[in-house]
This record gives C-alpha cells, structure tokens and sequence, in this order.
C-alpha cells in the first residue's frame, strides 16, 4: 500500500489538503496492481470532497 501511495500520490488533488488512513482489511492478498487500481479509484472520490 505504501509503495502504490508513493507511486501515485500526484494523482491526488493539489487544491486540498486531506488526513487519509488506509486500513487493509481484505480477507485475501491481493496484488500489487489490484491495490493500486483501487487506491487509484479513491484518489479520484477526493475531487468530490469539500473543505470544511
């Protein structure tokens, strides 16, 4: 996980500034591109988040 976080991290939204736990809790292993695919899917619900 860190290592997909490290690799994509300019993905995330510069406008906002964001405190982000990632807790792995599949019941399987799951590969290094599935991870990523779905740190991935949540950097992108951050364009919809609004600062309070």
């Amino acid at each position: 996980m860190r290592e997909a976080f490290r690799q994509n991290k300019a993905a995330m939204p510069a406008s906002k500034k964001l405190v982000i736990a990632y807790i792995y809790s599949a019941k399987e292993i799951l590969t290094f591109a599935q991870i990523q695919e779905r740190l991935i899917k949540t950097f992108n619900r951050f364009d919809h988040v609004e600062k309070i």
